[in-house]
């Protein structure tokens, strides 16, 4: 099999020279924020044999760079348009630029008005729809890096009063050193038990949902268990493990079946809940963070 390898040559070429370039001082260079920045020596600045110098965020706050308040793949796009300070990226209209990858345009546009205004939480609307039900349980999950999850945290609330098991915490969680087939067994006894507790909330005409912080880590470990501990289990076979994890009407696991609970609102009842906002955090790198 021969590959083409000229489309690929010439970026490489045209990126190597442009390196050479800059460290031969043939080119002016300027930094712009990007994730690594977090760590790097160089973000707050350093002592060199001739006094403090500063360091890539007092640049970047000082010429107000836009890569302050959105991602590294970000910048590109945004700068090509012209867009190259806070203050232009908080004045754009609603039209996205072409090459825009990740978060909704709009989100960047609305967090650069944060930072600009000073503003610490910024709301995404008035007062989200939050779904309720009957029988509640809140799902919590901890795990260590890609290892595994150890602890499945559950918090079981009967919001109509009528009786089902005794509300409360309970936890399904294993001690042993990860990966281990005893994640499996946790994991087993939590979704047997969560499953038991909808089955029966069901069976007594009783409404459920369950809740978790956020959706992505939930339901993407609950699949990942499914499919490491199964009856085709990449690492283990541990009875009552889902068979599959598929999402969809047929599989025990459902894409979206947990809904994340947005924080509850503070003592004011001026202040509305919200489920995503911006934060403005002056001690990171960039000064801004996106979160739920």
């Amino acid at each position: 099999m021969v590959h083409d390898l000229e489309p690929v040559l010439d970026p490489a070429d045209r990126t190597h020279a442009t390196r050479l370039a800059v460290v031969r001082g043939e080119l002016d260079t300027a930094p712009s924020r990007i994730g690594e920045c977090r760590t790097c020596p160089w973000w707050e600045g350093w002592e060199d044999r001739d006094g403090p110098v500063e360091g890539c965020r007092g640049r970047l706050v000082l010429s107000d760079d836009v890569s302050l308040v959105v991602g590294g793949g970000q910048v590109g796009p945004l700068r090509a348009r012209g867009m190259r300070t806070v203050a232009d990226l908080a004045e754009a209209g609603p039209d996205r630029p072409a090459d825009w990858n990740g978060e909704p345009y709009s989100d960047a546009v609305l967090r650069a008005r944060a930072h600009r205004d000073g503003e610490v939480v910024v709301p995404k609307v008035a007062r989200p729809t939050i779904p309720r039900a009957d029988v509640e349980v809140d799902v919590d999950l901890e795990s260590h890096l890609d290892d595994g999850a150890y602890l499945w945290g559950t918090l079981l609330t009967l919001r109509d009063g009528r009786p089902l098991e005794d509300e409360g915490y309970r936890p399904f969680v294993t001690w042993s050193r990860l990966p281990d087939a005893d994640e499996g067994r946790a994991f087993a006894e939590f979704w047997r038990w969560l499953t038991g507790i909808r089955d029966r909330a069901a069976g007594q005409g009783r409404s459920f949902r369950a809740y978790c912080y956020s959706r992505a880590a939930e339901n993407g470990w609950l699949l990942s268990s499914a499919g490491r501990f199964g009856p085709e289990g990449t690492l283990a076979v541990v009875k009552g493990v889902p068979a599959s994890p598929r999402c969809g009407a047929s599989s025990p696991l459902h894409c979206g079946w947990m809904f994340t609970r947005p924080s509850p609102p503070s003592s004011s009842p001026r202040q509305a809940w919200v489920s995503r906002w911006s934060r403005r955090s002056p001690g990171s790198p960039g000064g801004i963070r996106g979160g739920r």
